[in-house]
């Protein structure tokens, strides 16, 4: 039997039904579909782009399993921000999310949280991401360190997803999260070559704030 490598599951969710966030969308999009054709060997990626005209469709697509979920939107350091238009990021990670899993029990199912909004890495958007999880889960989370601008960002994530589709997806999520950490060394090495300076992005595994209710 021939093995045929996995194509990796992307979710792309614009936390703001603005154009740029559109534009940004159908830009990795086609990044995506342009490695495809290029290498037909290997298993095409599953793409979902998701612009929520509400919180509640927001709150759907982030309960979609997947293995990226890339949130484009506008945030600070403190998690304060209105995100422009339509829904404020702080209420709806703080919020929403939590409200749901009380609600429901059910969490989000992801393996690496790719967040390049402004200053997405501080300690407070980092208890914030802790605190979406399962108990005992872990996630790849990916953060910005600065206020950053479209080029930063863009330059950043289009070597991401270079290096990550360059890999084949595993079925194993300990694995995966290991490429993801992966593919961020190589695009911050590539950025620093590219851009001569620091890519505005960290990583690390973030486990959950969260432990399970004694019965």
């Amino acid at each position: 039997m021939i093995h045929l490598p996995r194509g990796h599951r992307i979710s792309l969710i614009g936390i703001d039904n603005g154009k740029s966030f559109r534009k940004s969308q159908e830009a990795v999009e086609s990044l995506i579909k342009s490695f495809d054709v290029s290498q037909p060997l290997l298993r095409r990626s599953s793409v979902k782009p998701y612009l929520p005209r509400n919180v509640n469709e927001a709150t759907d697509a982030v309960f979609v399993p997947t293995d990226l979920m890339h949130v484009m939107s506008h945030a600070n350091s403190t998690a304060t921000v209105e995100s422009h238009n339509i829904l404020r990021l702080r209420r709806y990670f703080t919020e929403r999310i939590p409200g749901y899993i009380e609600e429901t029990w059910e969490w989000p199912i992801v393996d690496c949280v790719l967040m390049d909004a402004c200053d997405t890495w501080s300690p407070e958007w980092r208890s914030i991401i802790r605190d979406c999880l399962q108990p005992e889960d872990s996630v790849i989370y990916i953060g910005t360190t600065k206020k950053v601008n479209w080029s930063e960002a863009t330059t950043f994530t289009t070597l991401f997803y270079l290096a990550l589709l360059g890999n084949e997806r595993f079925s194993e999520p300990e694995v995966r999260k290991a490429v993801y950490l992966q593919c961020y060394d190589e695009a911050k090495d590539l950025y620093r070559q590219l851009r001569g300076s620091v890519a505005p992005f960290r990583a690390a595994e973030l486990t959950s704030a969260r432990a399970w209710e004694k019965t």
